[in-house]
């Protein structure tokens, strides 16, 4: 599935890398995709849609109760 128009995404690759050790962070345990700039609401609401809109279907959301 293509992402919406003007949506630039990027893979962080390296599966397997380890953290760094003064930090503990940055350890990559699998290859994935994440969108290269900000993203607005928006742009959000056009991404599920374009996934799908009932949410039973793919699990895209959690609701909170409150």
């Amino acid at each position: 599935m293509a992402p919406p128009s003007g949506i630039s995404f990027v893979t962080v690759g390296d599966a397997g890398n380890e953290a760094d050790p003064s930090t503990s962070y940055g350890a990559v345990g699998y290859e994935f995709q994440i969108q290269k700039f900000e993203f607005t609401n928006a742009e959000y609401v056009e991404c599920l849609n374009a996934v799908g809109g009932n949410q039973s279907e793919r699990d895209l959301f959690v609701e909170y109760g409150g």
